[in-house]
């Protein structure tokens, strides 16, 4: 005989384990006895002549090749001629829109803005904290400076559920920079506050706000938010704002997301807990100047070949709207155009 000397041993095994040895052709050559292999392929109606010309010409059983054949009628049937439809009618629907947007003057901010930050661009995309613009001249900078751009990223090490993602606070599952410009002091009776450096002091800072976060233009990231926007609304509008509260210069409460603890000058740590799951770092990389700091390279390394994006304009029809359109691979000014005539 051709086939392996162990073909001729006796059975092993119970008949479940034959018949599970079957499924797989090559259970006969692992160690099962020819009388195995014969009583199981009978059952199935493979002949033991069969298998044995299966194993001399390498071939794969008949049971698996008929699988193949059967995924591979595909090909003839209506499935693939609705695939090509579809794929013709995207490329068709994609070829008028842009063709369309070409007639259409292009508006002064679009709602989704990416921008590439080697060279740093000028100015910013995310406005830059100054003493003049954080809290309308009502903020003690000289008691505690929140100028500039800030970095938020994850700390070695911090993470309390191995989770990346907050789910409470919006911004922070994809944010790369935050900017307390545009920051709105408030008292605790809700009135505004002045410029004097009485403790507690409160600041509510809007999400939607254009330009007072950057975030990493990941596809995968944005085209499930948009997902989430298009289904259940964005996260701006569950939550519209958040508020802080320095207790004193080194230590402050973050509404819905938890401590901020200052290791030293320009940099805040909130450490992992049960709200958030992680451990995050703010760290300055653009100071009131509008000047990079020695922080700047690393973040840059970290956002690698990521543009930043930013919120161009405070309309939640356009930013629906060009995500939605992001996730069909619409040129940015194809949909920035269209979508302002389709929310004005």
């Amino acid at each position: 005989s051709r086939l392996p000397p162990h073909f001729s041993a006796p059975p092993l095994g119970s008949p479940s384990r034959c018949w599970r040895a079957l499924c797989s052709w090559r259970g006969c050559v692992s160690g099962m006895g020819a009388a195995c292999c014969r009583n199981t392929t009978r059952d199935v109606g493979v002949s033991y002549a069969e298998v044995q010309a299966m194993l001399d010409k390498k071939r794969e059983p008949p049971e698996k090749a008929q699988l193949q054949r059967r995924s591979s009628r595909c090909c003839d049937r209506p499935c693939l001629k609705a695939l090509l439809a579809a794929l013709v009618l995207y490329i068709l629907m994609l070829t008028l829109s842009i063709g369309a947007s070409l007639f259409m003057p292009p508006p002064e901010h679009c709602a989704v803005e990416d921008c590439k930050l080697t060279p740093m661009p000028a100015p910013f995309p995310v406005d830059v904290g100054t003493s003049i613009n954080i809290a309308g001249l009502r903020w003690p900078v000289d008691e505690l400076d929140l100028t500039g751009v800030w970095w938020v990223h994850r700390s070695a090490g911090g993470a309390a559920s191995g989770s990346d993602t907050n789910g409470v606070f919006p911004p922070l599952d994809a944010a790369a920079l935050v900017s307390f410009a545009g920051g709105e002091r408030i008292l605790d009776d809700g009135t505004g506050g002045d410029g004097d450096a009485v403790y507690p002091l409160i600041m509510r800072l809007p999400f939607a706000t254009p330009r007072t976060f950057g975030y990493r233009s990941s596809y995968l990231y944005w085209a499930g938010r948009a997902i989430v926007n298009l289904l259940v609304g964005s996260g701006e509008e569950a939550a519209p704002a958040t508020t802080v509260a320095w207790m004193n210069r080194t230590y402050a409460r973050v509404d819905l997301v938890g401590r901020l603890i200052k290791r030293g000058e320009g940099e805040w740590f909130h450490p992992a807990d049960e709200r958030t799951g992680a451990a995050y770092t703010l760290e300055r990389v653009i100071d009131e100047n509008g000047a990079a700091t020695e922080k700047w390279a690393n973040f840059l390394q970290a956002m690698g070949s990521q543009e930043l994006r930013v919120w161009g304009v405070d309309d939640a029809c356009r930013r629906r709207c060009e995500l939605a359109a992001y996730v069909f691979l619409m040129p940015a000014s194809t949909s920035c155009k269209l979508c302002e005539q389709a929310c004005a």
